[in-house]
């Protein structure tokens, strides 16, 4: 039971340092995240009016409109802010927060430093193993009593991971594709967890997007073209860039941003005879 319970304790931490670390700090917000501000527990005064406005770079030059977004509320003693994709990174913000009595005029007023963050990146990977083999057997028919090898369509799989996306609710980036024989194959790609359109990947939500791209063979080979067995040998570089999430939050930078899949057949030789 104690163990059971350690792995509950587990999970939930977890849990909570992963969305934190995807959020941010009120401090240190991520870009397209949202933050609650509050003095006094956020707990108004009867009579007492608050008044919250934002500088930029330094005390007393207002940020742009675009940087922030406070919400419907701002006249009471917390305040919701949206850093929205136009803040500037490593830039000191300052929230100033003025409460003052109605009935007298008296106020007083707190200041709080903000250096908004950007921990949004893409990275792609791939769970199979490197060389992959074909679907199915080779083909092997003949072409005026000659032998002849089709190796037909192998699949090559690569997955795309968001981080940190805060609070997006999707993303999406380009994709571009070095095939290494493009001369006897062409590749075919599908989505799952997402749309492509003209090379841009959309997904459909926040998790990861898997990319198939099925390789076909386009022609046949012979024991001439391809006397040493190699012509099955291929591979496919798949890259990723222009990441961005739907609040327009660009990726970072990090993470990797391409990936290589091998697919071959054994490299068997012409059969000889004495």
């Amino acid at each position: 039971m104690k163990k059971l319970v350690f792995l509950f304790v587990s999970v939930v931490l977890t849990t909570i340092s992963a969305n934190v670390f995807a959020q941010g700090t009120g401090k240190a917000p991520a870009l397209g995240s949202t933050h609650t501000y509050k003095i006094n527990g956020g707990v108004a005064v009867s009579g007492n009016s608050y008044s919250w406005s934002l500088d930029k770079g330094t005390l007393g030059t207002p940020a742009a409109n675009s940087d922030y977004d406070f919400g419907a509320v701002t006249n009471e003693p917390s305040i919701d802010i949206t850093w929205l994709a136009t803040t500037t990174l490593s830039t000191n913000y300052y929230l100033r927060v003025v409460e003052t009595v109605i009935a007298t005029g008296c106020s007083n007023e707190k200041v709080i430093k903000i250096v908004p963050v950007n921990p949004f990146y893409l990275a792609i990977s791939t769970a199979q193993t490197s060389p992959v083999c074909y679907a199915d057997p080779v083909e092997v028919t003949l072409a005026s009593t000659e032998p002849q090898y089709n190796h037909g369509t192998v699949d090559m799989i690569y997955t795309v991971t968001p981080n940190n996306i805060g609070s997006g609710t999707s993303y999406s980036f380009s994709i571009a594709e070095l095939l290494s024989n493009t001369t006897n194959f062409t590749t075919s790609p599908s989505v799952s967890g997402g749309n492509l359109l003209n090379g841009v990947v959309t997904s459909t939500g926040t998790g990861a997007v898997t990319l198939t791209f099925t390789v076909t063979n386009d022609v046949f080979f012979t024991n001439t073209t391809d006397a040493n067995g190699s012509a099955a040998d291929i591979s496919l570089n798949i890259a990723i860039s222009n990441g961005k999430t739907n609040q327009d939050v660009t990726d970072n930078g990090n993470g990797t941003k391409n990936v290589t899949v091998n697919a071959s057949r054994p490299n068997t030789g012409e059969i000889t005879t004495d």
